[in-house]
């Protein structure tokens, strides 16, 4: 069961100024940003292992983007630290892939550590009755990570609120469902090297 201290968590974002934020699939970074003047909130949780993480951020130019992330795993200790990204340019469908640049965990504070990283997205349209305004996402990226340099991720969607998720951060497989009940809020129930974990997204334009 998850202890009230992962509450401290989501309390220690709203708490702290908001910056702009690097746009992700689940934990891996997209060849994309999200849109200027637009706020967002995520927190993922592993309740069988008392681990939680959050981000939180807000659209501020149209191509650079900064990100306060935290994490926790079985203590009352949150981990900060914040990722950078270049957005070169955003994917446009069945034309031209994104391409974002950038540095994960810049302060070098998060079990993962700092990395640099490039990643290419791809957007594919659909023409499905239920998912044609929706597109089919894939990224391809490098990494410096020590585990390993390569990733991908993609989403493959059913309906507009309904998508299938995953992905390869080099040396973690993550993936799941996202349902999403309204425009600007999602839900997602995924498994992370054999557990099961859940999240949620808010964001708004302001």
């Amino acid at each position: 069961m998850v202890k009230f201290s992962r509450l401290a968590l989501p309390l220690a974002f709203v708490c702290v100024p908001l910056l702009s934020q690097a746009d992700r699939l689940i934990f891996t970074p997209l060849g994309q940003k999200i849109p200027q003047n637009k706020a967002k909130i995520e927190l993922l949780s592993i309740p069988s292992r008392d681990v939680a993480f959050g981000w939180i951020g807000v659209g501020v130019t149209n191509q650079f983007e900064l990100e306060l992330t935290g994490e926790s795993f079985d203590s009352d200790k949150i981990d900060m630290g914040a990722n950078l990204s270049f957005n070169y340019i955003s994917p446009i469908t069945d034309i031209a892939p994104g391409i974002s640049l950038g540095f994960q965990d810049v302060t070098n504070n998060t079990a993962d550590g700092r990395s640099a990283y490039l990643a290419v997205t791809y957007h594919f349209g659909n023409t499905g009755e239920l998912n044609q305004n929706e597109p089919t996402i894939f990224t391809l990226g490098l990494s410096s990570r020590d585990q390993g340099f390569l990733f991908f991720n993609f989403a493959l969607p059913l309906s507009e609120q309904f998508r299938i998720i995953g992905e390869h951060d080099s040396f973690r497989i993550t993936a799941g469902v996202e349902f999403r009940p309204f425009e600007d809020a999602s839900l997602k129930f995924l498994f992370r090297e054999g557990s099961p974990m859940i999240g949620m997204n808010l964001s708004r334009k302001f």
